[in-house]
C-alpha cells in the first residue's frame, strides 16, 4: 500500500480511471495497492476466465467483470470495494445510456456483484480473507470465492451458512451459476518452461 489521502465516493470515482494502478476507498480514504505477485495474478485470470466462459455459453445469465472494477456497496468503512473478479446478473448489468462520464454502464456499479471471487495475496491472513467474505455477503452478494493458491483451496461461502471448503482434488461447481464447473486441479496447475500440457 503506497498512500492513503481523504475524500468522497463522488470524487474517487472521478479520479480513479486516472490512477495508475488498483484502488480502494476505505474509511473515506483513497488506498492505492501494491502491485500482485505472480501466482495471484495466474489465479485471477484463471477464474476471470473461466466467469467469463461460463458468460459467453450462458448470455442470458449476465456478466463476468476482472479485478479493478469498482462496486459501491452499503457500507460506511468500505464504500467502494474491487473483488479480483466477479459476475453480475443480467438484471443488475448496468445499461449504457452514451451519456459520457454519467453513463451508467462507465461508472463504479451501484450494488455488490452477486458473486465476488477474492483471491489470496502473501500478505491477506486467512481472517482478513474470511472479513472480506463476511463484507461482501453483508452488503448483498449472493455467493462469494476466496481462492488460496498457497493451501490450494477454494472456500465457497453463502449467507447464514459455514463455508464450503473445496481442495485441488474437487470441481467448484455454483447455486448462482448453474452449469457452471471448474477442475480446481486445472486452477491450481503449476506450468514450468518444460511442460508440454
Amino acid at each position: 500500500m503506497a498512500t492513503e489521502r481523504a475524500m468522497t465516493v463522488e470524487e474517487f470515482e472521478r479520479i480513479a480511471p486516472l490512477l495508475e494502478g488498483p484502488s480502494e476507498l476505505v474509511d473515506g480514504k483513497l488506498r492505492l495497492m501494491s502491485p500482485t505477485g505472480f501466482m495471484h495474478g495466474v489465479l485471477s485470470l484463471r477464474i476471470g476466465a473461466a466467469l467469463e466462459r461460463y458468460a459467453e455459453e450462458h448470455p442470458e445469465a449476465g456478466e463476468a467483470v476482472g479485478a479493478e472494477t469498482g462496486f459501491r456497496i452499503d457500507d460506511p468503512r468500505h464504500p467502494v470495494q474491487a473483488p479480483d473478479a466477479a459476475f453480475v446478473g443480467a438484471q443488475r448489468v448496468p445499461a449504457s445510456s452514451g451519456s459520457g462520464h454519467d453513463d451508467p454502464a462507465v461508472r463504479f456499479v451501484q450494488g455488490p456483484p452477486d458473486l465476488a471471487v477474492e483471491v489470496r495475496s502473501p500478505d491477506d491472513t486467512r481472517s482478513a480473507m474470511r472479513t472480506k467474505a463476511c463484507r461482501w455477503l453483508g452488503a448483498g452478494c449472493r455467493e462469494v470465492w476466496l481462492i488460496d493458491g498457497m493451501r490450494e483451496t477454494v472456500e465457497v461461502w453463502h449467507a447464514g451458512t459455514e463455508p464450503i471448503v473445496l481442495k485441488r482434488d474437487n470441481t467448484l461447481t455454483s447455486e448462482l451459476l448453474p452449469g457452471f464447473s471448474l477442475d480446481l486441479g486445472r486452477l491450481f496447475r503449476r506450468r514450468s518452461r518444460h511442460d508440454t500440457q
